[in-house]
């Protein structure tokens, strides 16, 4: 049975964010509101392919927020 992951809303606009292994197979993270869409990698040394390098824990620093961001930045 494969693992739920649990992601925080868009940090942007609040709506639901997808993970999408991307180029190099980077993890990517994709907001799916349709005026929004932003899309957030972190970089690191983590090597994932002979191309790619991203953080080591790429969907920790996706859900790290500071209190204040907690809010959307309100």
């Amino acid at each position: 049975m494969k693992s739920r992951i649990s992601l925080k809303p868009c940090p942007f606009c609040g709506a639901e964010v997808k993970i999408i292994n991307g180029l190099y197979n980077v993890t990517y993270f994709m907001c799916t509101h349709k005026e929004c869409r932003a899309i957030v990698s972190f970089g690191g040394d983590k090597q994932i392919s002979s191309n790619g390098r991203e953080a080591e824990n790429p969907v920790g620093n996706f859900n790290r927020r500071t209190d204040k961001e907690d809010n959307n930045g309100r």
